[in-house]
């Protein structure tokens, strides 16, 4: 029993005698009526002295009360000091478990600390890059959307929800909140910048991707941006080529001169401002453009649209002309050598592809061999086509890749504008040796395919 209690039953007993002596002395009766009981007749200090006893003890039963609340109060405190001591060490336990890559016993880690320490922002965040980790972005997402409610400001949890997002197929949303967080954050990160780019890029809405890349190169580290550079190249071409496709060729090929002016050796940026020139009708332009980017750069994939051009035009004869001259001046002649052949096969000219392709070793280009079994299919030579196809089996996989990604080597079908796995800007080209071809002029029969 506390000091203040006793002082209490001091004060209660010390105002009862008084009570007592002066009612003692005046013996007088008073009649009590209680509920339920029969009037009762008693001296009036019985009265009074059970009446400071009830509120001694009314006043004794509340303190006691008090003690009670504030002894189970203290017991809550301790008990949640514990819980957030042991929420902390399942915490540090679960990024030791991060650190050596255990990635199931670091999401146990930090689902145990949660059922102590509750919803706290770290831990949630660390819970769902196990779960990224672990390839589960719908619950990352949604211990994400927890960790963002108990923290709305925190920028961090913010990209790690849009990087969920984005995993779980929910572009929009990823691009909306990235958006607004980028907006309010003067620091954002680049991984961030370059992930809106990239939605951006997926979408087809290259001027806005462009308008993120630069401030993204803004922000890179000076050993990455001449990498981020080449990016933007990239995405200004695609933009051009977004102009290109609205109807718009004038402003398409100032896009690409001007890229041009920067990297005169940029091999998809003269293929597109040819394409512009023919969409604004002028033909003669887009001609002299494919012609000369073939003499600076040596690629042949400007004339691969100068052929395609006069094809469209039922002008055979001038789309031969194109690889015939570019045999006699190429640094790699075993290219044009290998189109021209592609050119007389598409065409139907099965015995000039037959001489052409002869010309060049098996191992020039990976098609080489499946094109020459088809050839000699269509001719009637079915027993050499078989011969020729069963060399060329084990190498199934590349048959149609005769393009290769110089910073890559990953293989495609086609020539594109850039690569599809690196996403490496005019690095995509034919993959075919260069041989010391025979001229076409003199090849004469062609040798026996065996």
């Amino acid at each position: 029993m506390g000091l203040r209690t006793l002082l209490f039953v001091a004060a209660v007993l010390l105002t009862a005698g008084l009570l007592l002596v002066v009612v003692a002395s005046n013996a007088q009766f008073v009649t009590v009526t209680l509920p339920f009981f029969l009037p009762i007749r008693v001296e009036l200090w019985k009265v009074m002295f059970a009446g400071v006893g009830l509120g001694a003890a009314i006043a004794l039963a509340f303190d006691l009360a008090g003690r009670v609340r504030r002894l189970v109060r203290e017991r809550r405190l301790r008990r949640g000091r514990q819980d957030l001591e042991e929420g902390e060490r399942l915490y540090l336990d679960g990024l030791d478990e991060m650190a050596s890559g255990r990635w199931p016993q670091a999401l146990l880690s930090f689902e145990a600390a949660q059922e102590y320490a509750g919803a706290d922002p770290k831990t949630l965040r660390r819970k769902a890059e196990c779960l990224m980790r672990l390839g589960r972005p719908e619950e990352a997402a949604e211990a994400l959307e927890q960790a963002l409610a108990e923290d709305r400001g925190n920028h961090e949890v913010s990209y790690a929800l849009a990087e969920a997002r984005q995993a779980t197929g929910e572009r929009e949303q990823a691009r909306a909140l990235l958006e607004k967080t980028i907006s309010e954050d003067p620091e954002a990160p680049t991984a961030a910048l370059a992930r809106l780019r990239d939605i951006l890029v997926e979408s087809g809405e290259n001027r806005a991707a462009l308008s993120v890349q630069q401030q993204l190169v803004s922000h890179v580290a000076p050993s990455a941006r001449a990498a981020e550079e080449q990016r933007t190249l990239s995405l200004r071409h695609g933009y051009g080529k977004e102009l290109l496709d609205e109807g718009e060729p004038a402003e398409a090929a100032r896009v690409f001169r001007a890229i041009l002016e920067e990297d005169p050796g940029a091999v998809p940026a003269w293929v597109r401002l040819g394409e512009a020139y023919l969409a604004g009708g002028n033909e003669r332009a887009a001609v002299d453009t494919w012609q000369r980017a073939f003499e600076q750069t040596g690629a042949t994939a400007p004339l691969s649209a100068l052929q395609d051009y006069y094809l469209d035009r039922t002008c055979p004869e001038d789309a031969i002309s194109v690889w015939k001259r570019a045999i006699g001046s190429a640094e790699n002649p075993a290219q044009s050598q290998y189109l021209l052949g592609k050119l007389y096969d598409r065409l139907y000219m099965l015995d000039d592809a037959l001489k052409t392709f002869a010309n060049l070793p098996r191992t020039a280009a990976p098609a080489l061999g499946a094109r020459l079994s088809r050839i000699l299919e269509g001719r009637g030579d079915l027993a050499e086509a078989v011969i020729r196809a069963r060399e060329v089996i084990s190498a199934a996989p590349s048959l149609s890749a005769e393009y290769s990604c110089s910073a890559c080597g990953a293989r495609q079908a086609d020539w594109s504008d850039s690569c599809a796995e690196c996403a490496s800007y005019g690095s995509v080209q034919l993959d075919v040796e260069a041989v010391r071809p025979v001229p076409v002029g003199d090849v004469g029969e062609a040798p026996p395919v065996v």
